[in-house]
């Protein structure tokens, strides 16, 4: 419903539907029907207002797949974070095997 939401705001403000905040879109959602509104009713302003919450590009943003705490399908990170990541933008991550 949220991704939908967001998709329609997008095509009427003629934007990519990733340049719209997620957590923007889901605080107006849970206003909007708390003040007992639909999204039928006045869907234009409601798509304005999910609008104009843009979110930049946010480059280098690589995980790796490495355990940390909890029991997770992926080894242990032993190294740190930031060697990791250059690690997998050089190399990529690792291939599973089983």
């Amino acid at each position: 419903m949220i991704r939908l939401l967001g998709a329609q705001a997008a095509r009427n403000a003629g934007v990519d539907p990733r340049e719209l905040s997620f957590k923007h879109i889901v605080q107006l959602w849970t206003e909007w029907t708390a003040r007992g509104l639909s999204a039928t009713q006045d869907r234009g302003r409601l798509f304005t207002l999910i609008a104009q919450c843009k979110v930049g590009n946010r480059p280098g943003r690589i995980k790796p797949r490495m355990r940390k705490r909890r029991p997770k399908p992926y080894p242990w990170l032993k190294i740190p974070c930031a060697q990791a990541r250059r690690k997998i933008e050089r190399h990529g991550h690792a291939r599973e095997t089983k």
